[in-house]
């Protein structure tokens, strides 16, 4: 395990050290103009108290660098060893333990849902004129890329989101199975394979992942990548009966994430060459549709064409970068509701990681923004 280099610490004059020029190759060779240049705009965001700390992880072909300003919620130092809610940055590493699953010929892509969990045989979908029989079933693939049809009752306001809400998906108090039987006893929104919508499919992929692997998502996640990479700050929750959300259960730090995408990015040895190819390519077929909900939910960061980018398996995948969001072709990336956020960029085995302590949704996707601009040069 390696020692990561403290380079920015809390407080406005904080000094840079231990800096190796070119660390990070890019436009500008200049890695302390940069990194100096992103603690000046996270000074600013601090003073103005749009958020309270900023924690943002930097590894390069295996050189790591930190920042790390203000304090948590709880006026804790906020770094890249505390121990955070993952939230939405669970995702790629729940679609990464399916493909280990497909790797070893044990899940394939492209089969039904219901091959795996019965109760989700004959869907219904239900558009605005009623309920309709599915004209195809979900797929595993439509789980990992979210045009499965399923809905978080969260982010919209449509009776069927209503519906969504009232079951209550996310309780942390219900069983795994009880999460499978309410989310089969609901319509789906699309026809399988037609729409993007941000949705609870990776959380039911961690279902499929323990009905098949006869193990919890947490107790298969440790086998396959925490224990293997020696990371001991990963969980699911203690208690293999309850719910663990593939979709955004995971508990970590982000120091280690940045080591885990690492290692299941660039390295071959969790996952194939050829899964990791698949997870980081865009998987939306050319004519899907991006309902007006998710295109005000995401704003620049909708994985959509006019915004330069794609969806892959728990990822978005940046397709052009003259569009949308600061970025290079081929980079990945995805957001959390907790304020944390992560890209990487494989040509370089660059992987950046942050987390914005107290910073509302507008301050999170600016903050997205400025981070690439100044990482990137």
């Amino acid at each position: 395990m390696y020692a990561r280099r403290r380079i920015l610490t809390a407080g406005a004059g904080a000094v840079l050290a231990g800096m190796t020029r070119g660390a990070l190759a890019g436009p500008s060779s200049d890695i302390a103009n940069r990194v100096a240049r992103l603690q000046t705009a996270l000074d600013a965001e601090i003073a103005a108290k749009t958020m309270t700390g900023a924690a943002v992880c930097i590894d390069r072909a295996g050189e790591p660098f930190d920042v790390a300003l203000g304090v948590d919620g709880e006026g804790s130092a906020f770094n890249g060893a505390t121990n955070i809610w993952m939230s939405s940055l669970t995702k790629p590493v729940t679609c990464a333990a399916a493909l280990v699953l497909v790797d070893r010929g044990l899940l394939s892509l492209d089969a039904p849902v219901e091959t795996y969990l019965p109760a989700f045989a004959r869907r219904q979908v239900a558009p605005p004129e009623g309920l309709v029989p599915a004209e195809r079933s979900p797929t595993i693939r439509d789980l990992m890329r979210h045009t499965a049809g399923f809905i978080y009752g969260e982010f919209g306001t449509t009776p069927l989101h209503q519906q969504y809400r009232e079951a209550r998906l996310m309780d942390p108090a219900i069983s795994s199975a009880q999460f499978i039987e309410r989310l089969a006893g609901l319509p789906l929104a699309y026809q399988p394979g037609t729409t993007f919508e941000y949705s609870p499919g990776i959380d039911l992929l961690g279902c499929v992942i323990a009905a098949i692997s006869g193990m919890s998502l947490s107790a298969f996640a440790e086998r396959e990548f925490f224990k293997p990479l020696r990371l001991t700050s990963f969980n699911f929750g203690s208690d293999p009966n309850a719910f663990q959300s593939g979709g955004g259960g995971l508990h970590g730090t982000l120091s280690e994430y940045n080591r885990l995408l690492g290692a299941l990015l660039f390295g071959g040895s969790l996952i194939s060459k050829g899964a990791i190819a698949e997870m980081t390519r865009n998987q939306l077929p050319a004519d899907t549709v991006f309902p007006k909900g998710q295109r005000d939910l995401f704003g620049p960061l909708l994985p959509s064409p006019d915004q330069g980018c794609g969806y892959g398996f728990g990822v978005a995948v940046k397709t052009d970068p003259k569009l949308g969001m600061p970025g290079a072709l081929g980079d990945v990336s995805w957001i959390g509701a907790s304020g944390c956020y992560f890209w990487a960029y494989p040509a370089q085995k660059l992987v950046v990681a942050a987390a914005f302590a107290g910073a509302d949704t507008p301050t999170l996707v600016r903050m997205c923004a400025v981070l690439r601009q100044q990482v990137y040069g």
